[in-house]
């Protein structure tokens, strides 16, 4: 479920029920770890708590290393450390919790992380999200083919839209982009149908 945050730059955004945690596919077959993860303190996150410190900048990132990003199930909590890049968030498919307060983000891709239940992305400069995957649950109603959303969802979705945060709405990069207005139409016809 969404939940506005009250601070204007902050926002916990929907949820999103996976099916499996899969790794991204449009991943190289050969990728140095530095490549895949720029930011250094965020690399070393990575390296340290999720990998053992096994990893050096230019290890290639293996098709076992990627599954065992991908199966990390603990929250990822990254608040306040200066991080300006989170490229390569998308390989820790098994995430259900992410905090990303307080630090200089302006992207944010969450697409890929489908067991994504709650994210604290506050204080940062996040000018465009991309929403590909929320899933459908009780008391949602679907919008398209990857998007379902509740009361609250449209709500916060509108508050990060008034705040002047862009969407990327598609589940693959191959789909067309999706009118975000459009959508949250849709969903609040259907969610007064409900009553």
């Amino acid at each position: 479920s969404v939940v506005p945050s009250a601070t204007p730059e902050a926002s916990v955004v929907p949820s999103a029920t996976p099916t499996a945690s899969v790794a991204p596919t449009a991943t190289p077959a050969v990728i140095a770890f530095k490549t895949a993860f720029p930011d250094a303190v965020f690399r070393n996150f990575v390296n340290e708590k999720i990998l053992g410190g096994t990893m050096i900048d230019t290890s290639v990132m293996s098709q076992e290393v990627i599954e065992k990003l991908g199966a990390y199930s603990e929250s990822v909590d990254l608040s306040f450390q200066k991080i300006s890049d989170v490229t390569g968030i998308e390989y820790l498919t098994g995430i259900s919790v992410l905090n990303v307060e307080g630090n200089y983000i302006t992207k944010l891709d969450v697409s890929k992380l489908t067991k994504l239940a709650a994210l604290n992305c506050a204080d940062n400069d996040i000018k465009e999200l991309n929403i590909g995957s929320m899933a459908h649950s009780v008391g949602k109603v679907v919008v398209n083919k990857a998007i379902a959303m509740d009361q609250k969802d449209v709500e916060t979705l509108e508050k990060l839209k008034e705040m002047g945060v862009t969407f990327d709405v598609r589940k693959v990069p191959a789909d067309s982009k999706e009118n975000m207005d459009s959508l949250l139409k849709k969903a609040k016809t259907e969610l007064q149908n409900m009553k």
